[in-house]
């Protein structure tokens, strides 16, 4: 089928060859005769020119593209003819030309047709080649397939034989098991000496792990007093600085009053005043304004105008300041709920995986084999968890399969594991906990202390931060009094300074720089609005980030409560398995008590009839074996009378033919003879019937004398009649033993499912040959009776350890419930730290929207200081020069306190924010102390899981 293509390709090349051929015939011909120029020549010449030379290029791309199909896909395509196409070609032509060219030269085409025929002959030439290739690939394949098949034959054959090794391997481990089996035990008993011994020392330490538990609960309720009077704290002096705005909105009040009752007098003199006295006040106002250095007034308007814009700066970037660390705060819970997702979503890989395994394991129906269990361990080595503890618990998971598996394939490995693992436990007991996980006793204490020097460290970050707190609200109260007296100050001076300057000027000063710093207060508001937003739109964030955390903390609570209630059930199958196990093993023995009970009965009956039958068999065979000498030798005797009496009767035949005279004599021994002969018969037939009784015979007396065997007729009926009733009870015994031996036999083999027991007939209507083989076969038979008795007790045996499997993982499990429940109680310490984060958030907006008042009221502060300033003198005031040079001088060195007191504060603002960031640094530190606690309680936990000694 692979070669078709091939040669319907050769058979096409073939017929275009003859083509060709034919067409250089035909060009010979005319070539030889030039001068035949007729029209049918011409016509001729134009048929084996015009096509071929037009029509070659098209037949050798076309047979160069069915070269190329053909080997691309010989199977599917079949070629097209190019000598069919050739011929259409040519018909079409020789058409065309008949009916329109009459008049053309002729035009040689030999070298065209000569090319066209060698291309041809190679292309036939390497198909040939090709041909011929495939063949002996093919030849070549079938030798490998041969030769393939051989080795498979030979492996199949290997394979038998590597069957068989192992199944001989499989019972001598058997019998060795059971021989290693009871020095292992007293190993097992050891070890649960030591075991329990350290399961004691283990109670101690988780007795001391509850106190320092207890002790951290303690220091956990103080630390939250802590922060709750750090947040009435904070309560209290927002309330503070709330009645400090309200009294200094009521000294702004007061001095807005004084400027409105100097404006309305100011007022009633400009009325009294003429228009000129006006201009001329405008001309020096402006006058004033252009020359800057003529007034020192305006220079400490100034340099007011600065420390005000300075402080409203450091409030400015304290806000800035406040907003990075907010930016940061929600950069730093983005980053913690992305590693909590990428967590979870590895966990959840990893529990797909688990009940992937779990799937597979549960379909098993024969329990856990060996391979399987090796298989689900490597596809759990070959998952690689990026986070610590999946990996963690990978490991565990990996440990606990190892012990399965190890358990269920050799038991006594399994315990020289243990008492390895024992061993190594406690022969280093100076290694760290990770070095050595087993070690659990150098683990706890090694836990205890750093439990303790964890509480001392705690303690002291407690004491500095107590101190840290004291010095942060003396300063606090410090800096409230010193920025209070200053205010105070200035109001007065500002008070001072208004009550003595004109109220035209401070009109017009108060409305250029009432629209200067509404304008620039307008801004500043817009953009303090917008950072508000952009921070009332984080705070949503943070909502949704914590409504979204708590509803994922929701579902992994739901999916632990699900996990406990399949715990639940799983202990009630469990539990019902049990009781199953219990019934079916209480069956089991009661059906091994009554087959024993059986068994000892029909083999002492069995025994005691086979004696009796076997005597009875004796005496019979012994009393057969006389009968049966004394019947051959009177059947040798008979057969002398027989002839004899045949004798006897030709000769008296012979002399009653002669004499004709008969006489009573000869009738009557005729008669007896005829007696004797009957009697003979059946004897020779009941010698026939029995020929088993005469071959076992064992001990056959010798033959008895002659004269005293001969006896009458009448004795030797007798004796034949008691021989016969001896031999049927003997057969009767004989039939009821082998009736109840094969009873017996068929129903310990239906017990044991044993089909095809050999040795099942009887000796009854068997042969002598015969007997030794059933012998035989029973003797096999009683071998595999036993065998299949050893396999049940195996049987038992391994129902036993798998029952003390069951136990340890009954105990594994009571432990998965512990873990629950402490899943259970750090889900609701999670609740409970949302709660906290709640009230946390709620306390930010309160603080925001104070902060928010805090601003307005700053600002409307800053407007009212800056109209307070920005006075310019009147006319009148103008006049008394020696008044205002007076009212200037205190204005020059009243700045340099006022900056002074700007430092001072400023440093006191550091001071305060040095140790808010110490306060942080310090909870830091105890959080992570905290973690550290956690990680490390968590690691104890777990490796009283693997280890097997935590307690249900």
């Amino acid at each position: 089928m692979r070669l078709a293509p091939l040669e319907a390709v050769n058979a096409q090349k073939d017929v275009l060859i003859r083509n060709i051929q034919q067409q250089m015939n035909q060009l010979m011909s005319h070539r030889q005769c030039p001068n035949a120029a007729s029209l049918p020549t011409q016509a001729d010449a134009r048929f084996n020119a015009g096509p071929l030379i037009g029509g070659s290029d098209m037949n050798l791309d076309h047979l160069e593209r069915f070269k190329r199909n053909s080997l691309a896909s010989p199977s599917r395509t079949r070629p097209v003819s190019a000598s069919s196409l050739l011929r259409a070609r040519q018909i079409h032509d020789v058409s065309n030309l008949t009916g329109t060219h009459h008049s053309f030269d002729f035009a040689p085409d030999e070298p065209i047709n000569a090319a066209l025929f060698e291309r041809i002959r190679r292309e036939r030439q390497i198909l040939s080649g090709l041909v011929t290739q495939l063949q002996r690939d093919l030849a070549n394949k079938d030798n490998d397939l041969g030769r393939l098949t051989q080795e498979v034959n030979a492996l199949k054959k290997q394979l038998n034989e590597k069957d068989i090794a192992l199944s001989a391997s499989h019972i001598r481990k058997y019998k060795t098991a059971e021989l290693r089996s009871q020095s292992l035990k007293e190993e097992a008993e050891k070890s649960e000496r030591e075991r329990s011994a350290m399961q004691k020392s283990l109670e101690e330490s988780q007795n001391q792990l509850q106190a320092i538990r207890n002790s951290m609960n303690l220091l956990k309720s103080k630390c939250d007093e802590l922060q709750r009077s750090e947040r009435t704290a904070q309560l209290e002096k927002e309330e503070v600085n709330s009645q400090y705005e309200r009294l200094r909105n009521k000294i702004m009040r007061t001095v807005f009053a004084a400027l409105a009752k100097q404006c309305a007098t100011s007022s009633n003199e400009i009325e009294n005043n003429d228009g000129l006295e006006t201009g001329n006040a405008t001309e020096s106002f402006v006058s004033v304004s252009e020359i800057g250095n003529t007034s020192n007034n305006a220079v400490d308007n100034e340099m007011d105008d600065n420390n005000i814009m300075d402080k409203l700066n450091v409030l400015v970037q304290d806000y800035f300041k406040l907003h990075r660390s907010l930016t940061a705060f929600t950069k730093t819970a983005k980053d913690q709920n992305q590693r909590d997702q990428i967590l979870e979503k590895e966990l959840n890989e990893f529990v797909a995986l688990m009940r992937e395994n779990q799937n597979h394991l549960s379909s098993i129906q024969h329990g856990r084999f060996s391979a399987q269990l090796r298989g689900q361990i490597d596809l759990l080595n070959a998952y690689a968890p990026k986070s610590k503890p999946i990996r963690l618990l990978q490991e565990t998971l990996s440990q606990s399969w190892k012990g399965q598996l190890n358990n269920v394939q050799h038991i006594e490995d399994c315990i020289q594991e243990v008492s390895g693992a024992i061993a190594s436990t406690c022969s280093d007991l100076t290694t760290s906990l990770t070095s050595h996980p087993h070690d659990t006793v150098t683990g706890i204490r090694r836990l205890a202390e750093f439990g303790m020097s964890m509480h001392a460290g705690r303690e002291e970050l407690q004491h500095e931060l107590r101190q840290t707190r004291k010095n942060h609200e003396e300063e606090v109260q410090r800096i409230k009094q010193l920025h209070h007296k200053e205010l105070q100050r200035r109001t007065e001076e500002a008070v001072n300074a208004n009550n003595i300057e004109n109220a035209e000027k401070l009109n017009q000063a108060i409305s250029n720089v009432v629209r200067i710093e509404n304008e620039r207060q307008e801004q500043l508001i817009a953009v303090k609005q917008a950072i508000i937003e952009e921070l009332e739109l984080k705070l949503r964030e943070t909502r949704q980030l914590m409504a979204e955390r708590q509803t994922s903390h929701e579902a992994e609570l739901h999916l632990l409560r699900n996990r406990v209630r399949e715990t639940d059930h799983l202990e009630r199958a469990l539990g019902d398995k049990d009781t199953a196990y219990v019934q079916l093993s209480a069956q089991l023995e009661s059906v091994k008590k009554a087959i024993e009970k059986t068994r000892q009965d029909t083999e002492v009956t069995c025994e005691e009839k086979w004696r009796k039958e076997v005597e009875l068999h004796r005496e019979q065979a012994k009393q057969h074996a006389r009968t049966i000498c004394v019947m051959e030798e009177r059947l040798v005797k008979l057969a002398k009378q027989t002839k004899e009496a045949k004798a006897e009767v030709t000769r008296l035949k012979r002399q009653q033919a002669g004499d004709k005279s008969s006489s009573n004599e000869p009738n009557r021994q005729v008669a007896n003879l005829r007696r004797e002969v009957a009697e003979l018969r059946s004897q020779t037939l009941l010698s026939e019937v029995l020929p088993a009784l005469r071959a076992t015979s064992t001990s056959r007396q010798p033959a008895i004398e002659g004269g005293s065997v001969r006896t009458e007729t009448d004795s030797g009926l007798e004796n034949t009649l008691m021989d016969r009733t001896g031999l049927r009870s003997a057969m009767d015994a004989l039939h009821n033993s082998e009736e109840c031996y094969l009873d017996l036999s068929r129903a310990i083999a239906r017990q044991l499912d044993v089909d095809n027991l050999p040795g099942q007939r009887s000796l009854v209507h068997v042969p002598s040959p015969e007997r030794q083989l059933i012998r035989q076969e029973r003797a096999q038979a009683l071998g595999l009776l036993s065998q299949r008795i050893g396999i049940l007790r195996e049987q038992v045996q391994r129902k036993t350890d798998l029952l003390n499997n069951y136990e340890h993982d009954m105990g594994k499990l009571r432990q998965a419930e512990a873990i629950a429940e402490t899943k259970n109680e750090q889900m609701g310490r999670m609740l409970a730290d949302l709660r906290s984060k709640e009230t946390e958030i709620q306390l930010l907006r309160e603080s925001l929207d104070r902060t928010r008042e805090a601003l307005a009221n700053e600002q409307r502060t800053i407007s009212a200081i800056r109209k307070s300033k920005h006075i310019i003198p009147t006319q009148s005031s103008m006049d008394s020069k020696g008044m205002a040079d007076r009212k200037k001088q205190p204005h020059c060195p009243i700045a340099d306190p006022i900056s002074t007191d700007n430092k001072r504060i400023q440093d006191m603002c550091e001071k305060i924010k040095r140790k808010d960031y110490e306060i942080k640094m310090l909870k830091n530190e105890l959080s992570e102390r905290e973690k550290q606690y956690t990680e490390t309680s968590e690691k104890l936990s777990r490796m009283q899981t693997s280890m097997g000694l935590k307690d249900s």
